[in-house]
């Protein structure tokens, strides 16, 4: 793989608050449009059923700089300096108030060294709540988009980053909210060899990341596989391994080979 992961790309994140006397509710949609799709004098594009609370037309796009107009205005975006808001807008009706709000940014892709320490951010994340560990929450296109082609190109160790990351609402925490899809990917990876027993694959400090909040015993449906590649690992080194077998079964009820 290459160091960058393509072109650069924009981040548009939408907001929609409402709020009826004292109950507020706000919705939030990410998404991100590839650079080569950002045509000059065309209209941004943008995915069905998404408003941006008015046209952008693309004015220019290069390696550096992406500029919009909206209305006569015009919104640069420099590369990597930060998020920019665009328009926004409100309205009161029957005590029902409502605001909707859009950010663009133009961000680069995560670099290896950064792609390379994401399990350990990620574990330092899930040790200290509060801690930010991707910086935006509009890394995360990136680090899936990683992790998916690693795993596409055979890095079976990445499934359970995989699995992980795809049923966690709040990557801070890494709580599961999602758990039959998690229970899909991880089961996925269990029969493609993800937790082989080998101390250097990364699969292992991601179900480090997974087990700290989340329950290892409902991790997959098929709990004779699991406890027979668990116990493998075990014996071949992998403490985690003999961790989990002990959070799951009791330890006298676990099988020990003589």
């Amino acid at each position: 793989m290459n160091d960058k992961f393509e072109k650069p790309y924009l981040a548009v994140t939408v907001r929609h608050v409402t709020r009826d006397m004292s109950v507020g509710n706000m919705e939030k949609k990410d998404f991100y449009i590839s650079a080569h799709q950002l045509i000059p004098g065309e209209k941004l594009p943008k995915p069905a059923g998404v408003s941006l609370y008015g046209d952008y037309t693309v004015l220019q796009v290069d390696n550096e700089v992406v500029k919009l107009s909206r209305n006569g205005d015009e919104i640069v975006l420099v590369k990597d300096a930060g998020p920019v808001n665009g328009s926004s807008c409100g309205s009161s009706s029957g005590g029902v108030y409502g605001s909707s709000s859009v950010e663009f940014e133009y961000r680069t892709p995560l670099s290896r060294k950064e792609i390379n320490r994401l399990a350990e951010m990620a574990l330092d994340a899930a040790s200290c709540p509060g801690t930010d560990w991707l910086e935006s929450s509009n890394r995360h296109i990136d680090v899936l988009d990683f992790v998916e082609r690693a795993v596409k190109e055979g890095n079976t160790g990445l499934y359970v980053a995989l699995a992980l990351l795809n049923a966690s609402s709040n990557w801070e925490y890494c709580n599961i909210h999602r758990p039959g899809l998690f229970r899909k990917i991880f089961t996925e990876g269990l029969r493609k060899g993800a937790l082989a027993p080998d101390i250097d694959n990364p699969a292992w400090e991601w179900m480090d990341i997974a087990i700290m909040n989340n329950d290892p015993g409902e991790f997959t449906d098929d709990m004779d596989l699991y406890y027979d590649i668990l116990a493998t690992a075990a014996e071949n080194g992998v403490l985690l391994a003999r961790d989990i077998i002990d959070m799951i079964w009791e330890p006298e009820n676990c099988q020990e080979e003589d």
